[in-house]
């Protein structure tokens, strides 16, 4: 059986258009699902450059939930197709301490900490998530999972969401939020 990908398309909204596109996700017919404040620690990995090819390894909090995740390096196509495919691979921990640790001690370095609230809401088989990232505003990620033959179906149900949602290609965030918040830590050095 093919692996499934997470395939997902981000937005950076314009300041105070949250409220407005949560309504339009509501009027769409999608159930929120929940609310979260999450942490996500990320990680280079080992004797890699994890922020120049855009492999994650992060130790993400939720609630009282952590886990462990990975994912494969960006293509060049996706991120300039603006979007993003990837298999991803997530591990419960029990102990954020250990977690961290374990990964220290294998050789990975700390690149830098994400704190979000995330909305999450669910139409048929789309996650539609409206992130809010402390000092870099505000996100919308429309994803769903699928194969790789499935890669032109599933994008093309996001941007149909999307674009009933007014979200337009203006708007599309080619960087993970690891980047976004890096970038913003250089710049203000």
């Amino acid at each position: 059986m093919a692996k499934l990908h997470e395939i997902e398309k981000k937005y950076h909204l314009v300041e105070d258009d949250a409220a407005s596109i949560e309504k339009k996700i509501v009027i769409l017919g999608a159930h929120h699902v929940s609310d979260s404040k999450q942490t996500d620690t990320y990680f280079n990995v080992s004797g890699r450059d994890s922020y120049g090819t855009k492999e994650c390894l992060r130790i993400r909090e939720t609630n009282n939930n952590i886990e462990i995740t990975y994912k494969p390096p960006t293509k060049i196509d996706q991120a300039d197709g603006g979007y993003f495919s990837k298999k991803e691979v997530n591990l419960a921990v029990k102990d954020l301490g250990d977690a961290k640790e374990l990964l220290m001690d294998i050789g990975c370095e700390m690149l830098c900490v994400v704190e979000k609230t995330r909305k999450d809401y669910l139409l048929d088989k789309i996650h539609i998530s409206v992130d809010t990232i402390s000092d870099m505003g505000v996100f919308v990620e429309v994803e769903s999972n699928g194969t790789e033959d499935q890669l032109t179906q599933v994008l093309e149900q996001i941007d149909g969401i999307a674009a009933k949602l007014g979200l337009n290609d203006s708007l599309i965030e080619r960087r993970p939020y690891r980047d976004i918040v890096m970038e913003a830590s250089k710049q203000k050095r």
